[in-house]
């Protein structure tokens, strides 16, 4: 019923870290012997455009995260079109994020955490979703491949600290 939530400083895609763990236990009581380790890789984002926009994403890792910046016509309706950054999950998730700025190249120009079925331009997604304008943050969805986007509930943007949550336990994500 217990969770350890390890918070760190910002660790760099492709390097492999060791985290070891003693005087714990797990879910069924069972010490887990001292000094256990595992090692890992924080994986990096690939960019990948959906539905060809006219100007390409570009992803540059920074100190403490990533520059990203790219185009597209909209995210919703029955089709996308923009500058995407992924890496692929399965399983649950709970992604956080803080987006520092957000260009008022449009009214509706969107910055998010999206989960996509596929990466075609009519694929089902979940997302959490700030504007830089007065529309600020709220959860937009496609249930079906090719139907149209919905978006629910509604959040003031507040930059530089604006942050979304993109959440999946089984098959329900939140945002």
């Amino acid at each position: 019923s217990n969770t350890i939530a390890l918070t760190t400083s910002f660790v760099q895609p492709g390097v492999t870290y060791t985290l070891t763990v003693s005087n714990v236990r797990d879910r069924a009581g069972n010490v887990i012997a001292p000094n256990s380790q595992i090692t890992f890789e924080v994986v990096a984002f690939e960019a990948q455009d959906i539905g060809n926009p006219a100007i390409a994403g570009s992803l540059t890792p920074v100190g403490g995260g990533y520059d990203y910046s790219g185009g597209g016509t909209n995210l919703g309706g029955t089709s996308d079109q923009f500058a995407f950054a992924y890496t692929e999950r399965t399983g649950d998730f709970d992604f956080q994020m803080r987006v520092q700025t957000l260009s008022l190249s449009d009214v509706w120009a969107k910055s998010g955490l999206m989960a996509r079925e596929t990466l075609t331009a009519n694929s089902r997604f979940a997302a959490a979703i700030s504007t830089p304008s007065l529309a600020g943050a709220f959860f937009q969805s496609r249930s079906t491949a090719g139907g149209a986007a919905t978006i629910q509930g509604s959040y003031p943007a507040n930059y530089p600290n604006m942050y979304l949550r993109l959440k999946r336990v089984g098959t329900v994500f939140t945002g």
